[in-house]
């Protein structure tokens, strides 16, 4: 009742100009699509929350109802505890729909330029961002919220990181010194609507 489709695509691209000049660049996109996602964090909505917590005694295949879906002949919530946020499991399983799309792209880019075998200078350039929007439906008749509920969320964030570096990596006799300076600069940008 629930699955989950993604698909990925990755590339790596390496080229050096000349003797001094080397560049690289990678990244990979990733589509993804989940349908009813389960929720695993409390009772409400967690098909798996009451299973764990039933005495051995009891067969949790009565809890489907007349209808096999966990609802009652009225079409609602067929309640199983005593509190209405324990949430029948096939109610949980075939009633509720929690579902996402996501796309993310990310990737970097970098050039190194070697002055001697010792001393280099490396930039590079790196980002991860994505967009997804995510479906969740509490159906009518939900012991919890009787009459339902839809939350509908759009996601979206990128970052980009880029940086520089002077190295130095050298061997005098018996000592090496492996060492750079550099830079970096961060910017995050996120947007939810919902």
């Amino acid at each position: 009742n629930s699955g989950l489709d993604r698909n990925t695509f990755t590339t790596k691209v390496s080229a050096k100009f000349a003797d001094r000049l080397t560049a690289t660049m990678s990244g990979s996109f990733i589509s993804e699509d989940v349908s009813n996602r389960p929720r695993l964090s409390d009772a409400p909505g967690n098909p798996n929350y009451l299973v764990w917590n039933l005495a051995p005694n009891l067969n949790v295949e009565d809890m489907k109802g007349p209808n096999g879906d966990g609802s009652n002949e009225d079409n609602i919530e067929l309640e199983t505890d005593n509190s209405i946020y324990v949430t029948n499991p096939y109610w949980a399983a075939y009633r509720y729909d929690f579902s996402d799309k996501k796309d993310r792209l990310f990737g970097n880019f970098s050039l190194r330029y070697d002055f001697t075998d010792w001393l280099y200078l490396m930039g590079r350039i790196g980002i991860d961002t994505y967009r997804s929007r995510r479906r969740e439906l509490d159906p009518y008749g939900t012991a919890f919220i009787i009459n339902g509920r839809t939350v509908e969320t759009n996601r979206t964030f990128t970052e980009t990181n880029m940086d520089f570096l002077l190295g130095f990596d050298k061997q005098f006799g018996m000592i090496g010194v492996n060492a750079f300076v550099g830079g970096n600069q961060m910017d995050q940008k996120r947007e939810t609507l919902g």
